[in-house]
């Protein structure tokens, strides 16, 4: 037949696009969610092919590349394959990479093949055989060494790089051709959501859904005519919500009762607050909150409701409210107060929170300078004086109006005081306040009172720290104040210009007088009463006690308020009072004022001087006496008062009559008793040698803290202006291991006779006489006008612990107005000024060179000693001796070191003893007559020359120095005992006479031991 020509029409779709609406998901109610479908088609491969030819260098890791540009379509998907064709002799020399167009390499095939030839239509592929496993020319298909997926999908235009590297020498190659193929889905899609419902747009593939409800969405993808559809789901939940209702306001020290609330798929809450109070129960929706002081503080704090986080993507819900706390209005009228009647008050109220102002009002007829001021004055009324007492009232305004805070008030009572005081304690109690310590007691009780039902009783304690029985009640009080006890009570300025205090007293004592004292203090400050007695003792013989009448002008304190205070300083108390117990009564006080003036009291205690030397110079001194007007002073016949009559204190100038220093005040309203000073005078002594040797003195206590001690040896004196006395003693110091001898208290010598009846007199450096202590013993005057070469001689003891104090001497010669510097007394150490420590069981020799006070009429020495740190520091003096060296031979104890002409001075006789031997050193000086008499013997440290010697006992031993006598009478030189000589060289100084010239030396066994040395 005939051949036709027919037409062929292809119906339907040529590809079928594919299409994904992506993953469910579920949302809550009010939320998006964005959408990500994706759509793709297949429209055919693209490939790319180069037949480069290119040598392949040979062990060069730059290796030969080749590219392929691909243009065709921007929308390609996956490499499909790369295919190869390398012609090289050796396959394992080779590696070789692909490079995609960003620059990212993956290895096809690396040192595969060994001594194989050749790539010839290698495919490179998903899913091939792996080319490890191949061998050469590797014809097939492989699977390249890393896979295709390393590169990322996306469009395959660029550029494509095959690079070849040969890694070994000895062959070469050459790439002759290569290509690639992609999968690609070049054309165009269009894209269709239904329903549009919640919908940012239908025509892309990621709008955003916002639907309210659950809803099915389908994606249709379509290309050439075909289309493709698949769903996607979002289901939408309900919302928690919670509301912690409307800010609200409360007063401070309030709480506060919530109005939350919570709904949708919320099941519970919970309150959380920015402060730090408390809920009572945060799960409830109508919770309790107590603000904490730091939420008062701050003024506010957000409460906030959370609910819990439903199932599925909605989250728990909140809300917050905010809680203002006013501050409460505060009112402080101040504590209680007391004013004198014709005194105003200062009154001090505060107000604070969220008040802003405040007023006074009172419920007395008094009246407020401004009642608006937190200071007001208040000025009493006649029926608040009448009362005693008022009551001043504080009120704030109201701080927030019809807020939750109210105005506050505060009430303070004003007692109104008069000046006029009584007090008999007849109600068994006391205003008065009572201070006691550790060993005293205040009480109130019947066994105090005189002839009435109370009385007000001052006791002591134990022994517990109280020292002695005290000389005076201002050591007592200074010394024990574990046994001060007091009553005290304030007193209102007077009106009148005249004070007088009354009351009765009463003092029981145990074993002493002194161990119950009394005194009156105003403001801190004893007084005296007016008989000029500040502090008083126990009457002896009296242990029971008498009631006795005291009375005290306090006219120095009108007009000004004040506290008296009755104190008491006691050493016993048995439990009660009575005999048995040291006590001070006190009844029926009595203070009142008055315009009319009464007679000074009795002037206190006279300070001065009262044993002065004849001729001085002295002060005496009273302290000013309360309402008076002068002062009348008398002194002893024959004294002269130079200035100060009329005054508190007079200088008067002395003689040798002794007598009485006398003084009484007077006003208008007459005179004073009289208060007198016993004095007696010291003259000089003129006669020499004079020797205090204390023979005759009588034992003083030993209780350290007594003083006043006065010496049977005329002149001797303790001074009144240091820390306490020197005194007499015998046997040993009331102290163990310090004082005379080897420290025991008793069998102990003095130093002259040397027996434990010998009396000297020490420092008592027990407590409270140590620490550092000072005390000054005076001698008497000394006329040293008529001595050529005056010397003072003593001995004195330093034995005890590491507790010894320092002994030193000083001289006057204007009655003890200026004293020298400390004076050498150590012939042993003539740089040496004082003497400290511990010296040892021995009484040591003081020397004193007086000789540059040769014109002194009235010289006194003062021996001053200050205590060490504790007990054991007793410092003794003994056998004091003035004399003139040219007159009365001097004895010295112990090593001599020679710094002057003293005993050179002609005349001097200078006697050597010692307990040890002796060494002299003369430093180039010498004396004018020496004996020796110390069994011990003397040695020289250097040469020594003497006008006369006298050999009484012992050996002077010269070693390699010379004795030199220069005198040249033949009896210069005299020599009284068989052991006693010269154990060295002696010269001789010789004149012409007949007489026979001694040379008293020994020691030597053979007549070669003698010679004349020049």
């Amino acid at each position: 037949g005939e051949v036709e020509d027919y037409t062929i029409v292809i119906t339907g779709c040529s590809v079928t696009p594919t299409v994904d609406a992506g993953t469910d998901v579920t949302i809550c109610s009010g939320d998006a969610s964005n959408l990500a479908a994706t759509a793709s088609f297949l429209s055919g491969n693209v490939s790319g092919s180069v037949s480069p030819a290119a040598s392949i260098p040979d062990n060069n890791t730059t290796g030969v590349s080749s590219a392929i540009s691909i243009a065709s379509c921007a929308d390609a998907l996956d490499l499909l394959s790369v295919t190869v064709n390398i012609t090289h002799t050796f396959t394992a020399d080779l590696d070789i990479y692909l490079y995609d167009p960003s620059g990212n390499p993956i290895v096809l095939s690396s040192d595969n093949g060994g001594s194989g030839n050749n790539y010839v239509n290698t495919v490179f592929q998903t899913g091939g055989t792996a080319i490890t496993s191949g061998t050469a020319p590797f014809t097939g298909t492989y699977a390249p060494e890393q896979a295709f997926s390393t590169f990322l999908r996306g469009a395959a235009n660029g550029t494509w790089t095959l690079k070849v590297v040969d890694d070994m020498g000895g062959d070469i190659g050459t790439l002759d051709e290569w290509s690639l193929v992609f999968t690609s889905s070049c054309g165009d899609l269009t894209y269709d959501w239904t329903p549009a419902t919640g919908l940012s747009a239908t025509n892309i593939t990621n709008p955003v859904a916002t639907p309210t409800t659950s809803t099915t969405y389908t994606f249709e993808g379509t290309a050439t005519g075909c289309s493709s559809t698949n769903d996607v789901i979002i289901t939408v939940n309900e919302a928690a919500t919670a509301s912690a209702g409307v800010d609200a306001s409360i007063c401070e020290e309030s709480t506060f009762t919530a109005s939350g609330s919570r709904s949708g798929s919320a099941s519970s809450s919970t309150w959380t607050t920015t402060g730090t109070g408390t809920f009572d129960d945060a799960t409830i929706v109508g919770a309790t909150y107590t603000p904490s002081s730091a939420d008062i503080t701050a003024g506010s704090v957000t409460l906030t409701i959370t609910t819990d986080d439903p199932a599925g993507p909605c989250p728990a819900a909140t809300d917050a409210m905010t809680l203002t706390i006013n501050a409460i209005a505060t009112a402080s009228a101040g504590v209680d107060g007391e004013i004198c009647y014709g005194s105003n008050y200062l009154l001090a109220g505060v107000r604070g929170g969220s008040a802003s102002s405040s007023t006074w009002t009172t419920a007395g007829d008094g009246t407020f300078n401004d009642a608006t001021l937190l200071a007001a004055t208040y000025t009493p009324g006649t029926a608040d004086i009448a009362a005693t007492t008022a009551v001043l009232t504080f009120t704030t305004n109201d701080p927030d109006g019809g807020g939750p805070c109210t105005a506050a008030s505060d009430a303070m009572t004003l007692t109104i005081n008069s000046m006029a005081y009584t007090q008999d304690f007849e109600t068994g109690s006391t205003s008065m306040s009572f201070t006691t310590q550790s060993q005293s007691l205040a009480t109130i009780d019947a066994n105090s009172a005189n002839a009435s039902a109370y009385g007000l009783r001052l006791g002591g304690g134990t022994t517990t720290g109280w020292s002695s029985a005290y000389s005076t009640g201002a050591i007592a009080f200074a010394n024990s104040p574990t046994h001060v006890a007091s009553a005290s009570s304030e007193f209102c300025a007077s009106i009148d210009p005249y004070l007088t205090l009354t009351f009765d007293k009463k003092q029981t004592y145990t074993f002493s007088a002194q161990y119950s004292w009394f005194r009156l203090t105003v403001d801190g400050v004893p007084v005296p009463d007016i008989n000029g007695n500040t502090y008083i003792s126990a009457t002896n013989g009296t242990t029971c006690g008498v009631w006795e009448s005291m009375t005290y002008d306090l006219f120095a304190y009108a007009n000004t308020s004040f506290t008296l205070a009755w104190e008491a300083c006691n050493k016993y108390a048995a439990g009660n009072a009575g005999c048995d117990s040291d006590n001070v009564y006190i009844d029926n006080i009595v203070l009142v004022e008055s315009t009319v003036q009464q007679a000074p009291s009795t002037p206190g205690d006279i300070t001065g001087f009262a044993l002065p030397n004849a001729g001085s110079q002295e002060s005496y001194t009273i302290d000013a006496v309360a309402n008076a007007a002068s002062y009348t002073w008398s002194v002893p016949a024959g004294w002269t008062l130079d200035e100060g009559q009329g005054t508190t204190s007079i200088v008067a100038t002395t003689n040798s009559v002794d007598g009485n220093v006398t003084v009484y005040t007077t006003n208008a309203a007459g005179n004073s008793g009289t208060r007198t000073l016993a004095v007696t005078t010291i003259e000089a002594i003129t006669t020499f040698p004079d020797i205090s040797a204390f023979a005759n003195e009588v034992q003083h206590s030993t209780t350290a803290s007594n003083s006043g001690f006065t010496f049977v040896e005329t002149g001797w004196r303790n001074y009144t202006t240091d820390d306490g006395d020197w005194r007499a003693d015998k046997g040993g110091t009331g102290s163990s291991g310090t004082g005379p001898g080897d420290g025991s208290s008793s069998g102990q010598p003095d130093h002259n006779p040397g027996t434990s009846s010998g009396y000297y007199l020490f420092v008592e450096s027990s407590s409270p006489n140590s620490p550092s202590k000072t005390f000054y013993l005076w001698t008497p005057p000394y006329n040293l006008s008529a001595l050529s070469t005056p010397i003072c001689t003593f001995w004195y003891s330093m034995y005890g612990g590491a507790g010894m104090g320092t002994l030193s001497v000083q001289v006057s010669v204007d009655h003890g107005k200026t004293w020298s510097a400390d004076l050498n007394y150590t012939l042993s150490d003539r740089n040496a000024t004082n003497v400290t420590g511990n010296q040892g069981t021995n009484w040591l020799q003081g020397f004193i060179d007086l000789s540059p006070y040769t014109s002194a009429t009235a010289l006194v020495i003062r021996f001053t000693a200050v205590t060490g740190s504790s007990f054991d520091g007793d410092i003794a003096l003994d056998d004091v001796q003035v004399m003139d060296l040219s007159v009365t031979p001097a004895t010295v104890d112990g090593d001599v070191i020679l710094s002057d002409d003293l005993f050179s001075t002609s005349g001097s006789n200078v006697t050597i003893t010692g307990s040890s031997a002796t060494t002299i050193t003369s430093n180039g000086y010498g004396f004018s007559i020496i004996q020796v008499n110390n069994s011990n013997g003397v040695t020289l440290a250097d040469d020594l020359t003497t006008e006369m010697l006298a050999l009484l006992d012992g050996i002077i031993t010269t070693g390699s120095n010379i004795l030199v006598v220069d005198n040249t009478l033949w009896s210069s030189v005299t020599a009284g005992h068989s052991g006693s000589f010269v154990n060295g060289t002696l010269r001789r100084n010789i004149a012409a006479n007949t007489s026979t010239y001694g040379f008293p030396i020994g020691l030597g066994t053979t007549a070669t031991d003698y010679f004349k040395a020049d």
